[in-house]
């Protein structure tokens, strides 16, 4: 049962990935970034710019940008001990791009330094967009090109690896070289999306992963009794079983999540177990 637990737990912090997204401070510093350097011989530099976004509708704007590093079998916990993120190891492998405009985000300056030998493989870099009126539930019918919503632009260090072999997460977008990344990077982003209408329903948070476990009388208790704590967005419930439910929160919006809850029922009533803060930001 653990091994369910961790398993969907892992699903709730991806599907978790308001109109801001918070940068979140830099990781804690390493005890010796001047060895760390010299023995994290492969470097990635960007300069600081915003990133802009274009959806091909007006109706649809994007709430928030992630930008990921990943291990190339996403089942495996990436070994950040192996990465500094301008000196320092990062503390999750996302960081969340802080919203200047509409449709504009801004990338700070990051130098991202690794050994693929410590590391286990290859570095894949990955940005990713959330719409504010679409939930990661909902938008895959709406983009033309369903890879995009994985990935607007991604880069491997292995510059010769094939994409296709793979997860599409990784391969979306593929740019061939560092310096294609960052050009690719510098130019808008056109998001090509179809003109499909929209529902309201489509847009509502906290998304609910179910799988027929809860009753809906459930999912209102569970979803009272984390608001009843002052908690203003919730991101996500997702049932394990039918007496334990885990609901992320956010702090400042529903794309990035904080905090998980763990609720349990006993004699017929929910309670919080425990809640346990989330590591984000480089």
């Amino acid at each position: 049962m653990k091994h369910l637990y961790a398993s969907v737990r892992v699903l709730v912090v991806i599907a978790l990935s308001a109109t801001v997204c918070p940068h979140q401070a830099l990781g804690e510093p390493a005890e010796d970034s001047t060895s760390a350097e010299i023995r994290l011989a492969e470097v990635i530099d960007l300069p600081a710019q915003t990133l802009t976004f274009n959806p091909t509708r007006d109706d649809i704007t994007v709430g928030c940008v992630i930008f990921s590093l990943h291990h190339s079998d996403l089942g495996k916990a990436i070994n950040l001990a192996a990465i500094r993120v301008n000196g320092a190891q990062p503390s999750t492998a996302r960081l969340y791009l802080k919203q200047v405009g509409k449709n504009q985000f801004k990338l700070p300056a990051v130098k991202i330094a690794f050994s693929s030998e410590d590391f286990g493989g290859p570095l894949y870099l990955t940005a990713k967009v959330w719409f504010n009126e679409l939930t990661n539930q909902w938008d895959s019918p709406f983009y033309e090109h369903v890879p995009d919503r994985y990935a607007l632009i991604s880069y491997c260090t292995k510059e010769n690896d094939d994409p296709s072999k793979v997860n599409a997460r990784l391969g979306a977008n593929r740019v061939a070289s560092v310096e294609g990344f960052k050009e690719r990077l510098a130019k808008p982003f056109v998001i090509k999306l179809k003109q499909r209408p929209l529902r309201e329903e489509w847009g509502r948070w906290p998304m609910i992963n179910n799988g027929r476990t809860l009753s809906d009388a459930d999912l209102k208790a569970i979803e009272q009794l984390v608001r009843d704590r002052d908690e203003r967005y919730l991101i996500a419930i997702s049932a394990i079983r039918k007496d334990h439910a885990i609901v992320g929160v956010g702090d400042h919006n529903v794309f990035e999540c904080m905090r998980d809850y763990e609720l349990v029922r006993a004699d017929g009533m929910w309670r919080i177990e425990k809640v346990e803060n989330v590591k984000s930001g480089w």
